[in-house]
């Protein structure tokens, strides 16, 4: 479940305006936790996101569109990669492949496996399909 947190106006140099920081609950996050947020912090939460016109889901952005479509499996893994700081080597020591086939992977010299797809989708908790 987002939430959407209101600030009061922060000033930045001669400019003031409303500063806005999303929290995303997760659904295992346990009822007493949400029920202590929600009435302590009401008036700073819009739920869900609010029904805000100016505030959009990423996936339905153009830019993100753009993105999605020039992503292969291969740039998915190098950007993971580089954004956990994990090296060539130590991907391939957790996948059980050498730091040359984690590169040409990344090349996309080499397609991946569902097996390596798996593992690299629990090494970085996302999809398995984002590797095929």
């Amino acid at each position: 479940m987002p939430a959407l947190v209101k600030t009061r106006n922060i000033k930045r140099s001669r400019i003031s305006h409303p500063v806005h920081f999303t929290f995303t609950f997760r659904r295992t996050t346990p009822r007493k936790v949400l029920n202590e947020v929600s009435s302590k912090y009401s008036r700073y939460l819009a739920l869900g996101g609010g029904n805000d016109e100016e505030y959009v889901r990423i996936i339905e952005t153009d830019w993100y569109k753009g993105m999605s479509r020039t992503m292969t499996p291969g740039r998915y893994l190098k950007i993971l990669r580089e954004a956990c700081g994990h090296t060539l080597t130590e991907i391939g020591e957790k996948i059980g492949v050498s730091a040359a086939r984690v590169c040409d992977y990344e090349a996309g010299r080499r397609e991946m496996s569902k097996a390596v797809a798996k593992k690299l989708s629990k090494i970085f908790l996302v999809p398995a399909e984002k590797f095929i």
